[in-house]
């Protein structure tokens, strides 16, 4: 199991939506994050907690 702590705004980078919804190539950051989880054959299930 993976855990990903995803929380808090992006105010220090000057936007007022939380940080892991800031899009990097086209995609929200959590889309990156729970991508490279899957490719991962440690990783049976994955857990995004949001604050």
């Amino acid at each position: 199991m993976a855990v990903v702590l995803a929380g808090g705004t992006g105010t220090r980078v000057g936007l007022s939506i939380p940080k892991q919804l800031i899009k990097i190539a086209g995609k929200p950051i959590i889309e990156h994050t729970i991508a490279a989880m899957q490719q991962s054959p440690l990783v049976d299930e994955i857990l995004v907690l949001m604050a």
